[in-house]
């Protein structure tokens, strides 16, 4: 026997409780990066990995927004509220809080400091875990953690909570830079099995 005979698990070993739906690489200038269209009933919990990610312009910050019926809401549907922590060159470090009600019409990715992406060097990298977002009754809950070089080169970490306040069922993400265009970024879709 060979391994190229092997065409299923046996139903004893498992396959893990995270499933890859989707990826996209981007290794030229785009505007946007919308996922969309892979959510259904087979998980409730997602996770968006970001990685690798690069604005083509210094000094720009980087935002979502989420996607009903395939299109990007920009109405003021976001709140949230999160800590960051930042440390200079120097091993100065601070902490703080932030947040907003409800009145943005997207979300900040990135909340204290714009990217600076120091020759390409200074990658931004995050992971976003989106709660049942098919359900039509409540607001959708998001939670986030990111790293990046800020434009005043220290190094951030912010952990952030959003309350999308829709009660359409959100079918995906879309991330969008402040101005100008994505140049490089990584992007994946795991799904939670129940």
């Amino acid at each position: 026997n060979t391994l190229s005979s092997i065409t299923a698990l046996p139903a004893a070993i498992s396959t893990g409780a995270m499933v890859k739906l989707h990826s996209t690489s981007i290794s030229s200038d785009t505007s946007s990066v919308s996922i969309d269209g892979h959510f259904t009933s087979d998980y409730d919990i997602y996770k968006f990995i970001v990685y690798d990610y690069i604005n083509a312009t210094d000094n720009q910050a980087v935002f979502f927004r989420a996607n009903v019926g395939g299109s990007a809401q920009s109405s003021g549907i976001y709140w949230s509220s999160g800590q960051h922590s930042n440390t200079n060159g120097s091993g100065a470090s601070s902490d703080g809080n932030f947040g907003t009600y409800s009145n943005y019409n997207q979300q900040y990715f990135g909340w204290v400091a714009a990217l600076n992406n120091v020759g390409n060097a200074g990658t931004f990298a995050a992971e976003l875990t989106l709660f049942n977002p098919l359900q039509t009754t409540k607001h959708k809950d998001i939670h986030y953690k990111v790293s990046y070089q800020g434009n005043n080169d220290d190094l951030y970490r912010e952990d952030v909570v959003v309350k999308v306040t829709t009660t359409s069922a959100v079918s995906g993400l879309t991330f969008i830079p402040a101005s100008g265009n994505i140049s490089k970024g990584e992007f994946v879709l795991l799904g939670v099995k129940k």
